[in-house]
């Protein structure tokens, strides 16, 4: 709880000081709302921000709530909050601060590492502008987890989106390579891929790919809407 309000409240003073020095910069971003069914009868309401901060920062966050068709409570809560640094304009490559906050007892996480924007990287950055495509992997070597003290390598997580039909549709997602040394070097992975397609505006209908290793029903499809806010 300490870490998130100190993330905040990092995040607010970047944007006081954007609104004191409003012709040095523009803030700029989006809010993401998402609501799916999933076949392995279960709903889920998932909510991303994106903040583009001064000094070359920005932060971003996703936010998970998951809960039984057959009732409106909420049976699990899932979110990721992220400080990235990129301390060269010239150079892709940021630095990703991520803490991790999760229904349970003593789960919660703080991940470090490089993000590497594959698509960004001369040559070849002109050509996957040109078919609006957009990819980075992020190698978080060092973790402190809550009750387990400090792991190193703990994850690789790709993200990526391509974007069709002049934005008209759009196919994305992630997959994260979690790495448990303890376990013989297991691999387990959790992924999404994302097929949406632009109703009117912002607002999009979804189709979505799941596998989560770490569940015993682990495969599911989720289908749902999304309605993005761009600032």
């Amino acid at each position: 709880m300490k870490l998130n309000l100190l993330l905040s409240f990092f995040v607010l003073c970047q944007l006081s000081y954007a609104q004191n020095d409003s012709t040095k910069f523009e803030t700029k971003g989006f809010l993401d709302f998402n609501a799916y069914y999933d076949t392995r009868e279960q709903a889920d309401f998932n909510l991303n921000i994106l903040a583009i901060l001064p000094h070359n920062f920005s932060y971003f966050s996703l936010t998970n709530y998951v809960g039984n068709t057959n009732t409106a409570d909420v049976s699990g809560f899932y979110t990721e909050q992220n400080i990235i640094w990129k301390p060269l304009k010239s150079v892709p490559i940021k630095l990703d601060l991520q803490a991790v906050f999760k229904s349970g007892d003593a789960n919660d996480a703080l991940r470090f590492g490089p993000r590497f924007q594959i698509t960004k990287i001369k040559p070849w950055r002109s050509f996957f502008e040109m078919i609006n495509f957009n990819y980075f992997m992020t190698s978080f070597f060092i973790e402190g987890r809550q009750g387990s003290g400090i792991h190193w390598m703990t994850q690789l997580e790709h993200v990526y989106k391509l974007k069709l039909f002049k934005n008209r549709m759009y196919i994305g997602g992630f997959a994260d390579q979690n790495f448990q040394f303890d376990q013989a070097k297991k691999v387990s992975w959790v992924t999404e891929h994302q097929l949406g397609l632009r109703i009117f505006n912002e607002f999009y209908l979804v189709a979505e790919y799941r596998i989560n290793q770490y569940l015993e029903d682990d495969t599911g499809l989720g289908l749902g809407v999304e309605y993005k806010i761009v600032f």
